[in-house]
Order: structure tokens, then C-alpha cells, then sequence
């Protein structure tokens, strides 16, 4: 079992949409919201944000995606995960070096 590190995007009952090089997410009952994402690089962001089919979380599911979107498999290619998958929280950024930091 190999284990990822990854930011978890949406709830379970949430959605998840992009369009315009940004993803939104509806909480049930409310507008869209944008997501605000100053951790990935720019570069990234106009190449990945519309390769994501919009999609409503199911319940005891969760979508993550990597930091590195231009070279990370997340939901995007492998679907929304298990809530009993994530086995904990990361603390920590020790890459790229001039980055380090707790979180």
C-alpha cells in the first residue's frame, strides 16, 4: 500500500465543479464558493482546474488533490476516497527548502 499526501478538496454531500481555471465547491443549500488556493504553483493551476468532472461527493467520501497538480494522481484519476483510508494529518513542509515550516 503506498502512502499519498494529499489536501482534502471536498465534504461528503459537497460539489465539485471548475470552470474559468478555478474549482468551486456547493456546500448543500448554499452558493458555489471558490476555492482559494495559494499553495499550488500558478503554472498548475490553468493546466489542471477543468481536467475535474463536477461531481457531488457521496457520503463517508472525500476529494483530495495534490499540491503539485501538474505531476499528482488524486481524485481527479482515482474518484473520491474512503474517510477510513485517511490515516492522519500532515504538520509539517520540509520540500522545496526555502518552504519549511509547521503547519
Amino acid at each position: 500500500i503506498k502512502d499519498l499526501i494529499k489536501r482534502v478538496i471536498a465534504l461528503p454531500g459537497e460539489r465539485i465543479e471548475t470552470h474559468d481555471n478555478a474549482i468551486f465547491i456547493t456546500q448543500p443549500g448554499q452558493a458555489p464558493r471558490r476555492l482559494v488556493e495559494p499553495y499550488v504553483s500558478p503554472s498548475c493551476k490553468d493546466a489542471v482546474a477543468n481536467h475535474l468532472d463536477t461531481q457531488t461527493i457521496p457520503p463517508g467520501y472525500y476529494f483530495v488533490m495534490g499540491d503539485n497538480r501538474c505531476a499528482s494522481e488524486d481524485s481527479r484519476v482515482f474518484g473520491p476516497i474512503r474517510g477510513d483510508t485517511i490515516q492522519g494529518r500532515a504538520f509539517v513542509i520540509i520540500w522545496p527548502l526555502n518552504r519549511i515550516k509547521m503547519l
